[in-house]
């Protein structure tokens, strides 16, 4: 073999193993990255969906007596003024 053929062997087995050990390297970061992005959105997703069910659950029904309540306390006000007058 030529000098000018181990050299050349040389510099390109350096270029596939290096670039192998960054495809591992990259793949690795990714996956892991990826994991926990996933887990984030899903995280995030519960939650909102919680809060959603219990704004539902809790502060729409209070708004509703609230709302009723008001309702009642103007028609009685209204009722109270029809007699007067």
């Amino acid at each position: 073999m030529k000098i000018r053929n181990k050299i050349l062997l040389g510099v390109l087995t350096t270029l596939l193993l290096s670039g192998m050990a960054i495809t591992a390297i990259w793949y690795s970061t990714s996956r892991k990255l990826l994991d926990t992005y996933l887990e984030n959105i899903s995280n995030s997703t519960m939650l909102d969906a919680y809060h959603a069910f219990e704004y539902l659950l809790t502060i729409l029904p209070i708004w509703q007596l609230l709302s009723r309540r008001i309702r009642q306390i103007s028609l009685s006000r209204w009722n109270i003024w029809l007699q007067m007058n």
